[in-house]
Order: C-alpha cells, then structure tokens, then sequence
C-alpha cells in the first residue's frame, strides 16, 4: 500500500540519520557501545530533527543534549563521572567535525618563522598574532583526545581517569591536528588568540599565581 511504501522511506531516512552520528561520533559509539549510542541518537533525533539542506549540522547540539539528559553525578566527592567523559567526548568528536569542515589556511599565505626572525624585540613584543580561523581552544575533564585517537586506530582504550587535558585544535593540509598544552601555553595562547600583544600575554600569564 502507499502508506506501507511511505514507511519504507521513512524507515531508510531514519536509518541514513543514525549512519550519519554513527560516523561523526565513532569514539562514543564505541565507549557506549553501538546499541546504547543508537537509543541514544534516536532520542536526540526525535528532540532535534534536522532541518539543514546538510547533514552536517545534524549532530551540532549532540553534545549539548548529552549534558542535559546525563543522570546526576553520582561520586560523593562530585569529582567528573562516566557520563561527564562522554559529554566531553561528544564535545571533541563534534569539534573535530566542525574544524574539518570549516574555513582553514589551505592556499593562504601564513605567517612564516623568517617573518618573525626580522622582528627586534620591543617590535615582537608588540606584535599582536591573528590566529588561523580553524583553530579551537578547549579544555576537559578527561584526555579524550587520547581515547578517540585509540578508537580511530582500532585499539580498545579503557575508561580513562579523570585529568584536565587543555587542547590545541587546528587544521594543517586538510588534516585535523591535535596538541595537548600545559596550563601556562594554553593561557598565553588563549590570550594571543583574544588579541592580546605578545607581551602582554606574556606578562598576565607571568604575573598569574594560580598559573602551574
């Protein structure tokens, strides 16, 4: 009948949905399991249906409603939880995604080390540094970005502790590229990537007691 025909379609469309969270999120497929991360993005397919002309932005607030739907934390000490590591995993995947596919230096001319080499020292710390439009500053609870890596090389990293992981996101020939920063980097490029002077960031960043 047409309606069993409509249900077909139907069904295929809520199939190529799932297909689609399944290879932006492969991490947390993984660290749910595929039956639970299915359960999981109907859900979120039913609160948040797409209504882009691209697949893209289907998964953009999946991270978001993960944190919103997570149960309580359950750790007396309210020290970050299981649910707290796939949020925050969901948030890396979705960032991998969105720097991919976002504008990126390929084809520009950038700033090179000989540029800097011509600079005197007042002039450099002076300078203020334009950041590249893919790169992404973030922080965790968890060194997720050594758990995803692992999946994506088909090893079967376990639950990791907890441990603030401060991240440099950026995209370099078309390929997503991850740093790992200490406290004080990630402080003086936070500010650079404000707009702060060299010094400037240098000097906050100096005179900061709370800064490891």
């Amino acid at each position: 009948t047409s309606l069993e025909r409509l249900a077909i379609y139907s069904n295929a469309y809520k199939a190529r949905l799932l297909e689609v969270l399944i290879g932006e999120y492969p991490a947390l497929v993984y660290a749910l399991g595929e039956e639970a991360f299915v359960g999981l993005a109907g859900s979120y397919l039913e609160a948040h249906p797409s209504h882009s002309y691209t697949l893209a932005h289907l998964g953009r607030a999946f991270p978001a409603y993960l944190a919103a739907s997570r149960p309580a934390n359950e750790n007396e000490d309210g020290s970050p939880d299981w649910a707290d590591f796939l949020v925050d995993l969901a948030h890396l995947e979705r960032l991998y995604s969105e720097v991919f596919d976002g504008p990126g230096t390929e084809g520009q001319s950038t700033l090179q080390t000989d540029d800097l080499l011509k600079l005197s020292p007042e002039q450099w710390l002076t300078t203020q540094l334009i950041p590249a439009p893919c790169l992404r500053l973030q922080d965790y609870r968890f060194p997720v970005h050594d758990y995803a890596t692992a999946v994506r090389h088909n090893q079967e990293p376990p639950f990791p502790d907890p441990h603030v992981t401060r991240l440099a996101i950026t995209r370099r020939d078309y390929i997503v590229r991850r740093l790992a920063m200490e406290d004080r980097e990630f402080r003086v490029l936070s500010a650079l990537a404000n707009g702060q002077s060299v010094g400037d960031a240098l000097q906050q960043v100096l005179t900061d007691r709370s800064v490891a």
